[in-house]
């Protein structure tokens, strides 16, 4: 698993002169120690946000969580408006149960760009863990709003039945599920066929 981890880490890694650096040693050492060292030889390169990213990410699939974290937070600490790398940190601790820190990571995603929907969607259903249901219904409209299939579903159902929070609405619930089935969502069409 950590092989795997850290040979997809030096496949992604940037062609610059430093990446190129860490790379070779990186490469060299793979061998005999492992991410541990690979890690140890990027620390000539912690200034490089990129570099630090790609480290957190094989360091969390090695199921290095905690380290995993301490990366994406230096990488962000140097570029803090960055909204993709928010969003990605959020999703790595929403898979890790750390939903309130999650939830926090792709708010801040969103306030630098409010379009981004999969942290509207990943936002929806951190909120519907935590047991937030008018917040969820926030995040669910709104990345339904900017074409989210899965959400506009949920949301026609929920308009459908009269739950999480909405009143009966047949209408509403047959236009979600429209824009659902039209995004290529198959439970939508079904239930539409009802």
């Amino acid at each position: 698993m950590r092989r795997l981890a850290l040979a997809l880490l030096l496949a992604v890694l940037p062609v610059a002169s430093l990446a190129q650096d860490a790379i070779s040693r990186c490469g060299s050492l793979m061998p005999r120690a492992g991410l541990d060292a690979c890690a140890e030889a990027m620390s000539d390169a912690e200034r490089d946000p990129r570099l630090l990213a790609r480290l957190a990410e094989a360091l969390f699939h090695a199921d290095r969580v905690l380290e995993s974290f301490a990366a994406y937070r230096a990488a962000l600490r140097q570029t803090p408006d960055d909204a993709a790398l928010h969003y990605q940190f959020a999703g790595r601790l929403v898979l890790s149960n750390e939903f309130e820190e999650g939830v926090r990571a792709a708010e801040t995603a969103l306030q630098l760009d409010p379009q981004m929907l999969p942290a509207w969607s990943l936002l929806a259903t951190s909120y519907r863990y935590m047991k937030q249901p008018d917040k969820a219904l926030a995040a669910t409209r709104r990345a339904a709003e900017l074409g989210d299939a899965n959400e506009a579903y949920a949301l026609g159902l929920a308009y459908r039945n009269g739950s999480d929070g909405l009143p009966r609405d047949a209408a509403a619930g047959q236009h979600w599920l429209h824009r659902a089935a039209a995004a290529g969502h198959e439970a939508a069409r079904q239930e539409l066929l009802r």
